[in-house]
């Protein structure tokens, strides 16, 4: 009989660390829980933030692009608007009219209904 009752002691001792263990695991795997919930919060909001600054860097593009062609337009920049090549020799043959004069280098003079268009002050 005390033979039983040890054993059955030590079975329940088994039993008793057993489900103490069981419930440390059990805690773990609730701060695991908890520090996965939180970090898939922080990855939320820092992809919700990153969405953010990346349109701002894109609106700040477009605002450097527009301040860069301001500062050049007032440092003088030339700019160029077309490019006049000379009438191809099928165009001479058949007498096609040649609308673009240019007096020098810097000036081109575009025939109009109207007559002659500068285009130094376009």
């Amino acid at each position: 009989m005390n033979q039983k009752l040890r054993e059955k002691e030590e079975e329940v001792s088994k039993w008793r660390k057993l489900a103490k263990d069981l419930e440390n695991e059990l805690e773990e795997l609730k701060q695991k829980t908890l520090t996965e919930v939180q970090m898939e919060e922080e990855i939320r909001a820092l992809n919700e933030e990153n969405a953010i600054l990346v349109e701002h860097y894109l609106a700040e593009m477009v605002l450097r692009k527009k301040y860069l062609n301001v500062i050049q337009d007032l440092k003088g920049k030339i700019r160029v608007f077309c490019r006049i090549r000379p009438a191809a020799l099928t165009e001479v043959t058949r007498k096609n009219p040649i609308v673009v004069y240019t007096p020098d280098k810097h000036t081109a003079l575009v025939k109009v209904s109207r007559g002659l268009k500068d285009t130094t002050n376009s």
